[in-house]
């Protein structure tokens, strides 16, 4: 999903890339959601995401919480609704 996402192959995810990539993904998303994604998965607070930023994001539930939670999906390698 990253690289689907890195729509310009740059190796980072700006805020109007989330924003595309997201709608392109059938997610609507408002600006306070997107903003929302980008504080918790942005560790570097330099305005992209980086892969491991992104990876770490998706890794730590606890953390990132309900914002994440329309990602879920994405995990569930086996179909079967668990995230493994």
């Amino acid at each position: 999903m990253f690289n689907t996402i890195d729509s310009d192959a740059s190796g980072s995810i700006s805020e109007t890339e989330l924003i595309n990539g997201l709608r392109e993904q059938g997610y609507a998303v408002t600006p306070s959601e997107v903003q929302q994604l980008m504080s918790r998965l942005d560790l570097d607070k330099d305005g992209d995401i980086l892969f491991d930023e992104f990876a770490t994001g998706l890794l730590d539930w606890k953390e990132v919480g309900l914002a994440m939670l329309p990602f879920a999906h994405l995990c569930d390698w086996f179909g079967n609704g668990n995230v493994r």
